[in-house]
């Protein structure tokens, strides 16, 4: 079975940027103790694009036949 699904290239794509932006946050966290109002905005938006682009995965998985 060959599974072509773009929304799994764009679910890495995604989570690989996330996870360069909140590395960056984590250390900005580790070197200051502080962590900031917009970073915690910053990691909810980040989650709800990650839960997104898995509902269209399992959207795509559910309508093949």
């Amino acid at each position: 079975v060959k599974l072509e699904l773009p929304e799994l290239r764009e679910l890495t794509s995604k989570m690989k940027r996330i996870s360069n932006s909140e590395n960056q946050i984590a250390k900005r966290l580790n070197e200051t103790g502080n962590i900031y109002e917009t970073d915690i905005e910053e990691i909810k938006k980040n989650r709800e694009e990650i839960y997104e682009e898995i509902r269209k995965i399992l959207l795509s998985l559910s309508e093949m036949e």
